[in-house]
């Protein structure tokens, strides 16, 4: 950036959404950076500010700081910082992201009205500068609607849609077409590779391929409740059903609520999601839930009250404001204000964690199952210390009576 009054530096990039790191690790951001130098700048008020996707994370100094610094300065040496390695949390990384970076330059309480107006300086961050997400892995609970929405994902786990089953009612409206074109065309800009490989079918799924080829694909379906015996037939299995005009997510019995808990999934919004459902008329949104022909793989469903509404997700997927608000596994608007996400399906971890991460995971997720087993456990070394303690006593009086 040259002059003295100048906006902040972006630097976009994308990652995968799943990223994961255990506990308190973070993502290095090495960055080299120079300051103009001139005899007006304050170095003592003057920083680089950093910041991620809008979240502040560190003021970066002119000069190095401490007495040894400080000695070394009145010493006449140079103490310019021009290098610095920034942590960030792994939750300020999305699928797509901007780094920010500002130079806030002050001038000296004698500099000139006119200093900061000078274009012939120049500050900026050298394109040696990194950002180390190697050592991240991949692993992530889905279904989950914020990494569709943020990066289609796990749709563009294969950039080119190779693992992806488009489906449309039998005869698909006009809307149906255009929601399914903006989809692609959001996975395409997410992964910067066009949807060659994808497929595409009409109608139901299973008929379509006879169940085959369907193990190892993600299903994107797009219709409104209009198309009833389409939508009932995408839905079938899943913890959603559907009306002539209506979406509803019915109370599963004790046991599947029961086992839920159990795996770690946090308590079902069945009633809050059904109680919001039946309270609007006009909607759009979206729902997801594991695929029935494929293990660890799901199916999204975007979907609405009507024609008309479908026809306002295009809107939708360009507002900020909107995506920021869509997570779990199904997502209602009614309006552009009046969006609402619960989690009420069963979920299923995903990726490459190495199996003594999965451990300590899977113990983290499942506190109940463990207190539990714990507790068995308990119970039963302490029977064993019982019977043996027990014994060794009885013992011990036999072979003191033998002495008397």
């Amino acid at each position: 950036m040259t002059g003295g009054y100048h906006g902040a530096i972006p630097v976009a990039f994308r990652a995968a959404p799943d990223l994961f790191m255990w506990n308190e690790e973070t993502i290095p951001v090495d960055i080299n950076y120079r300051f103009p130098t001139a005899s007006w700048l304050d170095e003592t008020q003057s920083h680089l500010s950093v910041s991620m996707n809008g979240v502040f994370i560190r003021d970066l100094p002119v000069n190095r700081s401490g007495p040894f610094a400080t000695l070394m300065h009145y010493a006449g040496f140079d103490t310019r910082e021009e290098h610095a390695t920034v942590q960030l949390d792994p939750y300020l990384i999305y699928g797509d992201n901007q780094l920010a970076f500002y130079f806030a330059l002050n001038p000296t309480a004698d500099a000139p009205c006119n200093a900061l107006n000078n274009d012939n300086i120049r500050s900026r961050i050298d394109p040696s500068s990194t950002i180390d997400l190697s050592h991240a892995y991949h692993f992530a609970q889905l279904p989950n609607l914020s990494y569709f929405i943020g990066a289609s994902f796990p749709f563009s786990r294969q950039a080119d849609l190779a693992q992806t089953l488009l489906l449309l009612p039998q005869i698909p409206t006009g809307a149906d077409i255009q929601a399914l074109l903006d989809l692609v065309a959001r996975a395409g800009n997410a992964t910067g590779v066009p949807a060659a490989h994808v497929r595409v079918a009409l109608g139901d799924a299973a008929d379509t391929h006879d169940g085959q080829g369907l193990k190892d694909t993600d299903i994107l379906a797009v219709g409104s409740l209009a198309q009833g015996d389409f939508i009932r037939q995408v839905l079938a299995g899943s913890p959603f059903t559907a009306g002539d005009s209506s979406l509803n997510v019915p109370t599963p019995a004790m046991w599947p609520q029961l086992r839920a808990y159990l795996d770690g999934d946090s308590i079902p919004q069945y009633a809050q999601a059904n109680r919001y459902l039946s309270s609007v008329f006009a909607w759009r949104g979206f729902v997801s839930f594991p695929s029935v022909w494929g293990a660890k793989h799901i199916v999204v469903l975007a979907t609405a009250s009507d024609d008309d509404q479908l026809g306002k997700i295009h809107g939708d997927l360009a507002s900020d404001f909107i995506n920021s608000r869509i997570r779990g596994d199904v997502t209602l608007i009614a309006n552009d204000n009046d969006i609402h996400s619960f989690q009420v399906g069963p979920r299923f971890a995903s990726g490459d964690l190495p199996w003594y991460l999965q451990v300590l995971w899977y113990a983290g997720q499942h506190i109940l199952a463990l207190a539990i087993l714990g507790l068995c456990i308990s119970l039963l070394l302490g029977g064993r210390c019982y019977v043996f303690l027990k014994n060794r006593a009885a013992r011990r009086l036999e072979k003191g009576s033998e002495h008397e």
